[in-house]
């Protein structure tokens, strides 16, 4: 069962605009371009905010397989520090996909 709610696929900057960052099938996941009452970000600031979107579907896949593996392989995560570290990943993927770190499931 796969309980991830979020487009599922590749992300990527679209080739038109590179401050939209689409999913598979060319659909819009969203716009890094910010335009506010005070003015709008740089083309550096939204080029950036837009690759890291972008890559957020593997950084999320990498982070909870390196949770995995920490914790069935290495014990010296067992320390205040190292389950300190682990806690606050295990928060940020709970919080990223608004579901508990027990009803996380990788596509296999």
């Amino acid at each position: 069962m796969n309980t991830m709610k979020h487009t599922a696929g590749k992300w990527a900057t679209s080739l038109i605009d590179n401050h939209v960052i689409i999913g598979r099938g060319g659909i819009v996941i969203a716009n890094a371009s910010q335009y506010t009452k005070t003015g709008h970000l740089s083309y550096e600031e939204s080029d950036a905010n837009a690759k890291l979107i972008a890559a957020a579907p593997c950084l999320l896949e990498a982070l909870i397989k390196m949770i995995d593996h920490a914790q069935e392989q290495h014990p010296h995560f067992e320390s205040e520090r190292g389950m300190a570290d682990i806690n606050r990943s295990i928060q940020a993927v709970e919080k990223g996909l608004e579901i508990k770190w027990g009803d996380v499931r990788l596509k296999q």
